[in-house]
């Protein structure tokens, strides 16, 4: 039992109660309320079993006084009836031993008499006995919660923001009343299709109380939504139960206004002083045009083109020479990176104004609730290692990698701002760029020395650190204080700030090595490491699945497998995976599925062992059909 487990503790008390041990019972009710003092259950049932225990003990009070009574009057009348027999038998003539074997035949007479009585007595005794077990038995009844319906939870859900944006994240707090008497625990939201749903916490909520929870919530149809939402959760003694409720939703399109016509392109100047306003220049090429942030020299906004297709649009705050450089820079080596965990430019032009048209996507790892989970943070570090892999095959190293550069697009993170990116010589490694945000740098370059892959998997260190602990492995109050943390300092272990942590604190603590030496010496090796962890949880979930014979979660931890083998180029393990994944799918999954594992057949057979991007491809849109449910 966890000694810190306040449920644990409750669960054996209940047990125990049940049993009539009540003195042990009130040991676990008392060890539940030193480790939570307002546990209701503990308080309630710790009552019931003191009740119960002295009424056991009143029972068996008077049970010893009446037994007492007994044996005294039984003494007495052994007495009584030795002394009578003694003035009997005085008046009898002496013959021979013929007195004395009369004395001894009537000791066995009295003596039988009281064992007989004493007999009796035991079973009325246990007769009594039962009768106070079966009242006992039915106080319990009473009192015992899991027979009581009153003593359940009652869930009711409050959303007070209810006018959002469609296709617009937003954060929103949601508040859980439990009306019950009974604690809810392992509370699981599940929500109509009309909305999308990121980083809601598994809660638990006391009797009577209340508990808010922050979550990010995108609407995906316009109008006045019903949303339907399912609660479920579980009792102290885990019950199930199911409640549901109806958010009404007001969601609007949100569009730009169009600024005036007849104003010339020579007459505009983006100022920095208004960084939400759309270039009219650009506002032929672009309707509904809604501003998303704001980086370290341009302005990001969604856009649609004509074509009806929604893009991220992003322009220079100021126009001037060194924006002028930095914009072109970014450009450069943006467009030669085409991957899929690298967000994409779709066009570029300096006319009529300096601007880019990229990829949209939702949202980044800075807007997501921290600490999130470390199963799900290993698989977004591993896919964000696999787009550095490739711009690393590029010879173009990132240099400020951040949650702020990491975005999500259906849940797949993908590499943004490549401003500050450097193409690697294959003689030596740039030394000359200073620009960098200092509380992810790397020693390397606070020092300004040679910069390569192992910068990146350092600021890819300090982002795994971030996600998993909520903190920054490297703190101060000022500039210069951080950035002496970061060449003099060691970071606290993730597990001392958040125990979860632990199985992935060797790979952090690797990746953030002050000597490059000693950290992982390329993406690979980071990603080697990653697949072993994320192996072993997801060859866990894919046993239990097939264990209940859920074939879609089967297929869906199947497939994870099968990718990150291919990502590690191990052809082996990813054949014995594709050939697994056949047992779970069907139809024209299962067909693609056949036909990948005759490609990695045909490798292996001829000796062909590293697996092509072409093929990583073809497994990618397997595992986004089994992701949407075929």
């Amino acid at each position: 039992i966890d000694p810190k487990y306040v449920y644990a503790w409750n669960n054996k008390g209940d047990a125990l109660y049940n049993l009539g041990k009540y003195n042990e019972a009130i040991e676990c009710f008392n060890k539940a309320l030193e480790i939570d003092p307002d546990n209701d259950h503990a308080k309630h049932m710790k009552e019931n079993a003191l009740n119960n225990l002295r009424k056991h003990e009143k029972t068996i009070d008077k049970e010893d006084t009446e037994q007492i009574a007994t044996t005294n009057n039984e003494k007495e009348d052994t007495e009584q009836g030795a002394t009578t027999n003694n003035e009997n038998t005085s008046t009898i003539p002496y013959i021979g031993n013929i007195s004395i074997i009369g004395i001894i035949i009537l000791s066995l007479l009295i003596i039988s008499s009281i064992f007989y009585t004493r007999h009796k007595k035991k079973d009325s005794d246990k007769e009594a006995e039962g009768t106070l077990y079966k009242n006992e038995e039915a106080s319990k009844s009473e009192l015992e919660p899991k027979a009581d319906e009153n003593t359940k939870p009652e869930l009711k859900i409050e959303l007070p923001i209810n006018i959002l944006t469609l296709n617009v994240w937003k954060k929103v707090e949601m508040e859980i009343v439990n009306k019950g008497d009974a604690i809810a625990k392992n509370i699981i939201f599940e929500f109509s299709e009309d909305v999308a749903i990121r980083n809601l916490p598994e809660i638990e909520v006391k009797p009577k109380s209340k508990k808010i929870v922050e979550f990010y919530l995108k609407p995906n149809v316009l109008g006045e939504v019903p949303l339907e939402v399912k609660v479920r959760c579980k009792d102290h003694l885990n019950r199930e139960y199911e409640f549901r409720e109806t958010i009404i939703l007001e969601v609007k399109e949100k569009v730009e206004e169009t600024p005036e016509k007849g104003i010339s392109p020579a007459e505009f100047t983006p100022k920095p002083t208004t960084p939400k306003t759309f270039p009219p220049e650009l506002s032929e090429r672009y309707v509904e045009v809604e501003f998303i942030g704001k980086g370290g020299f341009a302005r990001v906004f969604k856009a649609k083109r004509k074509d009806g297709k929604e893009v991220a649009v992003k322009i220079p705050i100021s126009l001037d020479e060194s924006t002028g450089k930095s914009f072109l820079k970014e450009i450069e080596n943006w467009t030669k990176l085409n991957h899929k965990n690298i967000v994409k430019v779709y066009h570029y032009n300096i006319l009529p104004i300096p601007y880019f048209e990229m990829e949209l996507c939702d949202h980044s790892l800075e807007d997501i609730g921290k600490p999130m989970d470390i199963e799900e943070t290993a698989w977004i570090i591993f896919n964000t290692a696999e787009g550095l892999k490739y711009a690393h095959s590029q010879k173009i190293i990132h240099l400020d990698l951040k949650p702020h550069n990491i975005l999500l697009k259906d849940g797949i993170p993908k590499i943004s701002d490549w401003g500050l990116s450097k193409v690697m010589t294959e003689s030596s490694s740039a030394t000359a760029n200073k620009g960098f945000t200092p509380i992810y740098a790397s020693p390397e370059q606070i020092d300004s020395k040679s910069k390569d892959e192992k910068t990146d998997i350092w600021q890819l260190g300090v982002v795994f650190y971030e996600l998993v602990t909520g903190e920054l492995p490297f703190k101060g109050d000022g500039f210069v204080e951080i950035l002496t943390a970061i060449t003099t300092k060691e970071p606290v272990k993730p597990s001392e700030i958040n125990p979860e942590a632990k199985e992935v604190e060797k790979i952090i603590m690797k990746c953030l090595k002050k000597n490059k030496k000693e950290r992982y010496q390329s993406v690979k090796e980071l990603q080697r490491d990653l697949s072993k962890y994320l192996g072993i949880k997801y060859k866990e979930s894919l046993k239990l699945s097939v264990s209940r014979g859920d074939s879609r979660r089967s297929a869906y931890y199947c497939c994870e497998l099968l990718l990150m083998s291919m990502k590690d180029n191990n052809i082996i393990e990813a054949y014995k995976y594709a050939s697994d994944l056949l047992n779970y799918t069907e139809g024209e999954v299962k067909q693609e599925v056949q036909e990948l594992c005759g490609d990695l057949k045909f490798r292996i057979e001829n000796g062909i062992n590293d697996i092509p991007e072409e093929l990583i491809k073809k497994a990618e849109v397997i595992a986004h059909k089994i992701r949407v449910g075929f």
